[in-house]
């Protein structure tokens, strides 16, 4: 009987003894037995734990980190904006890198540990979990997330290196070549009184 069992954070995926693959999500928190209650033993789903339901939401937690960048991202692309708009993306973006690497590292332990790592069918169907494929979709979108960080902390680095820059481009605009006034548009007549209200 080849058998295989892919456990996510959320997600199980089980390939049945004719080869389909069925995925079925689970974010309940029960306190009963998963091995021993027939209701869940017919249903035959992995059980989602409390570590699972803590991890879930500390992910959430960071990808409202990760929200709040691309906000502080968007808002920094205004001409008009100072420097705390990227300073504040470069601290969201690497707080969210930080919770997301931390949750893989975290489920990584975890599904290693003897009492998660195996699921009891029945008294001689023991199953092997396999991480799934929803782990590394989910580790590539944090290895994304750390290296935004890095580009961006390079770019905080050169834009907090050089204050010149954005001092020379307000001094430019407030120096006004001498004879600037006589290309200028000039301003227009007054209006007749008869116009006027």
């Amino acid at each position: 009987l080849q058998q295989w069992i892919h456990s996510g954070l959320w997600m199980n995926c089980q390939t049945r003894p004719s080869g389909m693959l069925s995925c079925t999500y689970t974010f309940t928190k029960n306190d009963i037995d998963f091995y021993t209650n027939a209701q869940v033993v017919n249903i035959r789903t992995p059980p989602f734990y409390d570590w699972q339901h803590n991890l879930l939401y500390v992910l959430l937690f960071g990808q409202f980190f990760a929200l709040f960048a691309l906000v502080c991202f968007c808002y920094s692309q205004a001409a008009d904006v100072s420097k705390n708009a990227p300073f504040l993306f470069t601290i969201a973006i690497g707080i969210s890198a930080l919770i997301n690497i931390g949750c893989n590292v975290a489920f990584q332990i975890f599904a290693h540990m003897v009492e998660y790592r195996f699921y009891h069918v029945s008294v001689s169907g023991i199953y092997e979990k396999q991480v799934g494929y929803s782990y590394f979709v989910h580790l590539t979108g944090s290895l994304l997330l750390l290296l935004s960080f890095l580009f961006s902390l390079a770019y905080i680095v050169v834009l907090y290196n050089r204050p010149d820059v954005a001092r020379n481009n307000r001094s430019v605009c407030q120096n006004r070549h001498p004879q600037e006034d006589f290309f200028a548009m000039r301003a227009l007549p007054e209006l007749p009184p008869k116009y006027r209200k």
